[in-house]
């Protein structure tokens, strides 16, 4: 299990907006140029999608991914006009959450961009599906979904017997000879 920690970049001083402005300017200059913004920020929505060409199994593809950064709660003080006071209200922090979104980003570009991944692995949870009936989702969503349900079925190869081992060494020898 992983332990949660206290969050990072509580206690940027850079907005959200600002940030929000350098992630694009990211994204251009590792060649993304179709990208998309969705804020809906009192409603605690905001979401990035974006599109890159990846090549799968020999075949150039347009991928489409979409993101949804963590919203991070603060408490502040602010002015309370019906109490005629100051109170401390738990709020968003949204300049907190764009700079996780900036980092994570800048670090999963450079590990595609310097060959350590390719870019359809490095993003596989993020990819944008499209499911029968018009709805859209991510990869991610729905195999966690079926895992915790437990329909995740991985194709059986055929002719071999269910619950048996193949050493794909020998399968590639036996192949190639």
């Amino acid at each position: 299990m992983i332990v949660r920690k206290k969050p990072p970049y509580g206690s940027t001083q850079v907005d959200p907006d600002r940030t929000r402005g350098a992630i694009d300017k990211l994204l251009r200059d590792y060649g993304i140029e179709a990208t998309q913004w969705t804020t809906a920020w009192q409603q605690g929505v905001v979401e990035l999608s974006f599109i890159f060409e990846a090549e799968v199994q020999g075949v150039r593809k347009k991928v489409g991914v979409l993101v949804r950064p963590p919203m991070f709660l603060a408490e502040r003080r602010t002015y309370n006009p019906k109490l005629g006071r100051y109170e401390k209200v738990r709020a968003p922090n949204w300049a907190q959450s764009m700079r996780l979104l900036y980092f994570w980003l800048k670090a999963k570009l450079e590990a595609v961009a310097y060959g350590l991944v390719a870019p359809e692995k490095e993003f596989l949870s993020e990819i944008i599906l499209q499911l029968p009936g018009g709805r859209s989702t991510t990869v991610g969503d729905v195999l966690a979904s079926r895992a915790v349900d437990g329909k995740l079925a991985l194709e059986q190869k055929p002719g071999v017997p269910e619950g048996q081992v193949i050493d794909a060494e020998y399968e590639e020898k036996k192949e190639g000879a």
